[in-house]
């Protein structure tokens, strides 16, 4: 026997940690690499947001939309009637109010949230709200937009100041097309939004 014995083979046994980082991520269950999902890496955390938004902006049209039509009724014109008088309602409260705009917005915000929301959840559920209200605010909108051309037209044959020339006429084109086209869009978008999808 030498007197030097033969070194025994060294065991190297790697660590988990230096596995981990050639791998992936360890997972101690022995069943290769897991992917770990953070929350701010998940793009649909923005989904319930964008869904609460678009209700919210839905809301609001609505809102508006019930306080000018209340406002039409509770003026008193006895040369007007009920349907003139809230037609004139919307001719002024249109001009001071974006509220086609903010259909259409709402609308946009809802039709994105609807496109990736996960079937039968909570923001589905929110989107399919604000939809449905967005298309019916949307047709009260373009009734009203109509309602209120129809409006100056009465209001210009009851008073002699009021009347309508070619400059006139050209405001409530513009007029017409910004709301009643708004609402168009609005409804179109909404509509896209409630649309069937194919399930997964």
């Amino acid at each position: 026997m030498s007197d030097h014995e033969p070194d025994e083979p060294s065991l190297v046994v790697p660590s988990h940690t230096d596995a981990a980082s050639e791998a992936g991520d360890f997972n101690p269950t022995g069943l290769g690499p897991v992917e770990v999902h953070t929350p701010d890496r998940d793009p649909n955390r923005i989904l319930p947001l964008l869904a609460t938004s678009g209700l919210a902006l839905t809301i609001l049209a609505g809102i508006e939309l019930l306080l000018t039509i209340a406002l039409g009724l509770a003026v008193e014109v006895n040369q007007l009637s009920r349907v003139a008088r809230v037609g004139y309602a919307f001719l002024t409260q249109l001009e001071k109010s974006p509220l086609g705009l903010l259909l259409v917005v709402a609308a946009i915000v809802t039709a994105v949230a609807a496109k990736r929301a996960e079937p039968n959840s909570a923001t589905e559920r929110r989107t399919s709200l604000a939809a449905g209200l967005i298309i019916g605010f949307a047709v009260v909108l373009a009734m009203g937009s109509v309602l209120a051309i129809v409006a100056r037209f009465n209001v210009a044959d009851l008073v002699e100041t009021q009347k309508i020339d070619g400059v006139t006429r050209r405001v409530l084109a513009i007029f017409l097309v910004r709301n009643l086209g708004a609402a168009v869009v609005a409804l179109y978008v909404a509509g896209a939004a409630v649309r069937p999808r194919p399930r997964a």
